[in-house]
């Protein structure tokens, strides 16, 4: 199974990305223009190709990422399609804790770092297998630190 781990990057010292990394972008683009490329200079247009064309275009424009922005105060959290996605935007006042937490689903451990709104309103920021605890568990620690908000660990 391809696992996404997105890729927390410091931008500025009052700007804090997490997002998907380039890695991703141009596996997509690479599959994108090799599947083209065949179906081209074959002229063979099979159903697999059109389908395996589509699924990396989708990938190449597909968007995650989380912004903290300490100088406007604000959070804004996006995923989707280019233009076709959700695009939320909190307050880091309205920000309580971040929770690093272990979870079974499906017979899976996961990892887990998770946003809680003074509403206490979860929102998920990041979820790995249990083969990325420490790194993800050190991320959950510099966002913490980060937005000056504590870390809460069962």
């Amino acid at each position: 199974m391809f696992d996404l781990h997105l890729r927390m990057k410091p931008v500025k010292p009052d700007l804090l990305h997490i997002h998907i990394p380039l890695q991703f972008r141009w596996l997509f683009a690479t599959l994108a223009i090799l599947t083209a490329w065949v179906a081209i200079s074959t002229g063979i247009w099979s159903p697999v190709a059109i389908g395996v064309l589509v699924l990396a275009l989708l990938g190449l424009i597909y968007d995650e990422r989380w912004i903290f922005d300490r100088v406007t105060g604000e959070v804004h959290y996006r995923i989707g399609f280019l233009f076709i996605g959700r695009h939320l935007v909190l307050a880091m006042r309205d920000i309580d804790h971040f929770e690093f937490r272990v979870v079974h689903q499906k017979g899976r451990e996961l990892c887990q770092t998770v946003l809680w709104t003074t509403g206490l309103e979860p929102f998920l920021v990041e979820s790995q297998p249990a083969a990325y605890r420490t790194l993800l568990l050190h991320e959950a620690e510099l966002l913490a630190e980060f937005c000056g908000r504590p870390l809460s660990q069962p």
